[in-house]
């Protein structure tokens, strides 16, 4: 059993599968990474590791586990009782805020940090898994990198703030590359372009606003995938040309091949 399905409990999951276990995760959540992906993606993501034979059960809360010496089950807050052997947890981060209050820091579910990456003492910066801005804690290592440049910045004696925004997430070693960045769904002025590739667990969206991409969901695609997040990142005004190409389900602008399945 794999107690959270988020990026390190999937990682998790394969590989024990890929050593001849069977595997079973339990999600809380109603659905897969549902704050990095849409409901297609999550849903194709899902039926992508349940083809290899791992089960994933959602809405799933692992509220005890039960055993005489050694793990023998684990029950969900649903009432659930699952048979097992092994229980790996990967259920995210908390972090440990013993030394920041004994510094008189303000803390909540982290230190509280503002846009300069400083505690409540102008002095003591806080990054990564321990630091907590606007009230969320990511826990990701893309965040930390951004957030420690900020700060050594900072600390040298320079000027440079952190944006909330939700970043990048990669899964890969499953099998299947998954990439999400920016906003994975539309606002009322925005549009979106989407289909699905061979083999029903392959696909591909971006989100567009005034001709530029501000989000975007791919499983598979690696090179099309890479293309759009670099247009992402430097916020590239796409041509007319090619906004007209991924109405018609054109993806060649971005490389690879065209492979047509609007998701409508």
């Amino acid at each position: 059993m794999v107690a959270g399905g988020g990026l390190l409990g999937l990682e998790a999951a394969h590989a024990l599968h890929e050593l001849g276990m069977s595997v079973t995760v339990l999600e809380r959540s109603s659905r897969l990474l549902r704050n990095s992906l849409d409901a297609v993606a999550s849903e194709m993501l899902r039926s992508y590791f349940e083809a290899l034979g791992i089960t994933i059960v959602t809405d799933a809360e692992t509220a005890r586990v039960e055993g005489d010496g050694r793990v023998e089950a684990v029950v969900t807050a649903q009432g659930h009782r699952f048979e097992t052997e092994i229980l790996l947890v990967a259920a995210g981060v908390t972090p440990n805020l013993e030394l920041p209050r004994q510094c008189g820091l303000d803390v909540a579910r982290g230190v509280i940090v503002d846009s300069s990456m400083r505690s409540s003492d102008p002095s003591i910066f806080a990054v990564g898994d321990l630091a907590e801005f606007e009230g969320r804690l990511w826990g990701l290592w893309p965040v930390a990198v951004s957030q420690a440049q900020i700060a050594a910045t900072n600390i040298a004696g320079g000027s440079r703030t952190y944006e909330s925004g939700v970043p990048t997430m990669i899964l890969k070693g499953v099998g299947l590359d998954v990439v999400s960045f920016g906003r994975v769904e539309p606002a009322e002025d925005e549009t979106q372009f989407a289909d699905r590739g061979e083999g029903g667990h392959t696909y591909r969206k971006v989100v567009v606003a005034g001709g530029v991409i501000v989000g975007g969901v791919f499983l598979g695609f690696g090179e099309q995938a890479q293309a759009a997040q670099d247009a992402y990142d430097s916020g590239r005004q796409l041509g007319d040309d090619e906004l007209v190409q991924l109405a018609a389900g054109d993806w060649s602008s971005f490389g690879g091949r065209k492979e047509l399945s609007p998701v409508r």
